[in-house]
């Protein structure tokens, strides 16, 4: 729970919500479709309320476990010096998915 309540959190949902779009392509533009969820792209709040988002993601790996964010990239790291290390991996990977299926917006790329 990130702890954003009463005005502030009215001014957020009032800047997601109610809002469309549609796709033009040679001239032809589509029906205007809701959108559901997404920050607008190049808002200057986007990249906060993203972080905001993701903030308890950290929470899920293990101590020894790092997760280091770049522009649109996770990247989950440790230090492997045996066979556990290699173990706890693999199991904070899992508990990563875990995450992203209670999320129910963010979609991971494992590669």
């Amino acid at each position: 729970m990130s702890g954003i309540r009463g005005l502030n959190l009215d001014r957020i949902e009032q800047l997601l919500s109610g809002r469309t779009q549609r796709v033009v392509l040679n001239g032809v533009a589509s029906e205007q479709c809701p959108v559901t969820y997404e920050v607008p792209q190049g808002s200057v709040l986007g990249p906060s309320l993203f972080l905001i988002f993701i903030n308890d993601m950290t929470e899920t790996v293990s101590e020894k476990t790092s997760i280091r964010f770049h522009a649109d990239d996770t990247i989950l790291y440790r230090k492997n010096r045996s066979q556990h290390d290699n173990h706890e991996l693999n199991s904070d990977e899992n508990k990563l998915e875990k995450w992203e299926e209670n999320s129910q917006y963010m979609e991971l790329n494992a590669q």
